[in-house]
C-alpha cells in the first residue's frame, strides 16, 4: 500500500499526491480544468527531477460508459507512449494510481505526467514569440503527430490549450 498526501484537504474533492513525491509544492499558478478532471501543477523544492510534474484526477471516472472509455482511452495512449515509443515532442506518463483500496469504492484515477511548459493559447496571447520560434514548434509538432500517426494513433483534441511549449 502507498502512502499519499492530501493536497487541498478543505475542498469539495480532495486531491492526493504520492508521499514519495512530498518535495514537490502546488504551483498555485499552474492548474487547468477539462472534460474528464482537474490537473495541478507540482514543482520540486529539492532540484529533483523531473522539475515540474502535472498531476491529473479523474474525478468519477466511471459515471457514465463512454466517460469511462475516454478514460481507458487516455490512460492506454499514455501507456502506449512510455519506451520504446517514447516521443521528445510527446508528454511521458511517469505513473498512475488510485486512493481507494476497494475497487467497488472508486471514485478518483490519477495520473502523473511531466509538466510539458506554458500553453500554446497563452504564448499566442503573451505575443512572446518570433518566427523562428512559431517555425521550430510547428516542426516539433508535425514530428509529433507523425510520430503518433505511426502508431496508427489520431489526436482528436488538437487546439492550441493541449499545446505546450517548453
Amino acid at each position: 500500500f502507498q502512502e499519499y498526501i492530501v493536497v487541498n484537504a478543505s475542498a469539495a474533492s480532495p486531491f492526493h499526491i504520492p508521499a514519495k513525491y512530498r518535495n514537490y509544492q502546488l504551483d498555485v499558478t499552474g492548474h487547468a480544468a477539462g472534460s474528464l478532471g482537474i490537473i495541478k501543477k507540482f514543482n520540486s523544492t529539492d532540484g529533483s527531477l523531473p522539475a515540474s510534474i502535472a498531476v491529473k484526477q479523474f474525478t468519477l471516472p466511471f459515471q457514465t460508459k463512454p466517460r469511462a472509455s475516454l478514460v481507458l482511452r487516455e490512460l492506454n495512449l499514455l501507456k502506449s507512449m512510455k519506451p520504446p515509443n517514447e516521443h521528445p515532442n510527446i508528454v511521458q506518463l511517469i505513473e498512475m494510481y488510485t486512493v481507494e483500496r476497494d475497487e467497488n469504492q472508486l471514485q478518483t484515477i490519477y495520473h502523473i505526467t511531466e509538466h510539458c511548459g506554458t500553453p500554446l493559447s497563452i504564448m499566442i496571447k503573451n505575443a512572446g514569440y518570433t518566427m523562428e520560434s512559431v517555425k521550430k514548434w510547428m516542426r516539433e509538432l508535425l514530428s509529433a503527430l507523425k510520430h503518433l500517426n505511426s502508431m496508427g494513433i489520431s489526436h482528436r483534441n488538437l487546439h492550441p490549450d493541449n499545446m505546450c511549449i517548453n
